[in-house]
């Protein structure tokens, strides 16, 4: 990895840390770099990583409502594809700043219905600007997956679930990411090409659990979608329903019900995605 500078950034709230994120700020990430005077809900990552922890208890029984509570293995991966989504103010700063934010600790907040809301960054550097070349991809899925490989361990000991599987669900949730940040940013196709290259410039283990990612398009329109490569267990609930994404449904089913998604206004015109 190449040897640069790094801007330490302080415990929250921090002036360094506002500043690093200014470009990021205006984007919908489904999560929201906050700090911890927000309301309440937060699990500290040391909590976080003892899946037996009294909070990460309390988080795993608000599954309970989508029937996974009490499926150790249903709930590890439910809890890694939410945790993934907290790597999308590290994605976004890199596609819009080609910076790369590297978390050391943090904390997390869920809300009622244990979806990712907030993410406070309690220890963290970020480069500065890199430039567009082949290793940069490698330096970004380098960071994502030390902020990731925690977890993937911590709830693989705890639930007997493969770590291809868990790591299938973070990275699902990278991928939903970089497609999410294109739509708005009206870069879809360059975007694309930032998620594929990330994967190939990947360590075995993420590689071989990254989604094949696709464009879907019709007429004028366009959108990214997704084929995980592991199962989240999501039809062990009582809904009995496979996501569109689902690796056992039949191709001709998942590109059916990616085009209804397409349909559904989730899309973008092609004009708008180069």
């Amino acid at each position: 990895m190449p040897q640069t500078a790094a801007l330490e950034l302080a415990r929250e709230p921090s002036e360094l840390l506002a500043a690093a994120l200014r470009p990021v700020r205006d984007l919908q990430l489904y999560v929201q770099v906050e700090d911890e005077t927000a309301d309440g809900g937060w699990i500290a990552d040391a909590d976080l990583l003892d899946p037996l922890s009294p909070a990460s208890q309390a988080l795993i029984e608000r599954f309970g409502p989508y029937g996974f509570a009490a499926n150790k293995k249903a709930a590890a991966a439910s809890l890694l594809l939410r945790f993934g989504w907290a790597s999308g103010p590290a994605i976004a700063l890199f596609l819009l700043d080609r910076r790369i934010l590297r978390v050391r600790s943090y904390a997390l907040r869920f809300s009622a219905s244990s979806l990712l809301q907030g993410l406070s960054i309690r220890s963290a550097d970020v480069s500065p600007p890199r430039p567009a070349d082949d290793g940069v991809h490698r330096e970004l899925v380098e960071a994502l997956a030390a902020f990731t490989e925690p977890v993937v361990e911590a709830y693989h000991q705890w639930s007997h679930f493969s770590r291809h599987a868990l790591w299938a669900m973070a990275t699902s949730s990278w991928a939903a990411q970089f497609a999410n940040i294109g739509a708005q940013t009206g870069s879809s196709a360059a975007c694309l090409d930032h998620v594929q290259s990330l994967f190939e410039a990947a360590p075995h283990e993420v590689q071989r659990a990254a989604p094949e990612i696709y464009p879907v398009t019709e007429g004028e329109l366009f959108c990214t979608c997704q084929k995980r490569a592991s199962c989240c267990l999501y039809f062990k609930a009582p809904q009995r329903e496979f996501c569109a994404s689902c690796p056992i449904i039949p191709k001709a089913e998942r590109l059916d019900r990616n085009l209804d998604w397409l349909r559904a206004g989730h899309g973008a015109s092609r004009e708008a995605t180069a």
